[in-house]
């Protein structure tokens, strides 16, 4: 599909996503960071800021939920970072709020 068909499919409500600078999604055709990219059904999403987190002993217990590109809800950020880090997966941040 050229940029054109794609542009048009989105119009008609067909799923494309064009989204610069790298996509998440399930379908198995995520290639993040390599420009615009034309994807049915992908969804933008935002890593997460971990390293601000890195010299804390543990995560504020304020409750800033985010939800992650796996489609689970964390109380905030450094708890989805925790997560990250302890199961060994990269989720980022699909939007503010609850999932």
């Amino acid at each position: 599909m050229n940029i054109g068909d794609a542009l048009a499919q989105a119009a008609q409500g067909g799923g494309a996503a064009i989204i610069p600078g790298g996509v998440q999604d399930k379908g198995g055709c995520g290639t993040k960071g390599r420009g615009l990219l034309l994807c049915p059904g992908a969804a933008a999403s935002i890593p997460p800021a971990c390293d601000k987190y890195s010299l804390l002993p543990g995560c504020p217990r304020d409750y800033s939920p985010v939800c992650g590109t796996d489609g689970k809800t964390y109380p905030n950020e450094c708890v989805l970072c925790l997560s990250n880090s302890e199961e060994n997966k990269y989720v980022q941040i699909y939007k503010n709020g609850i999932c």
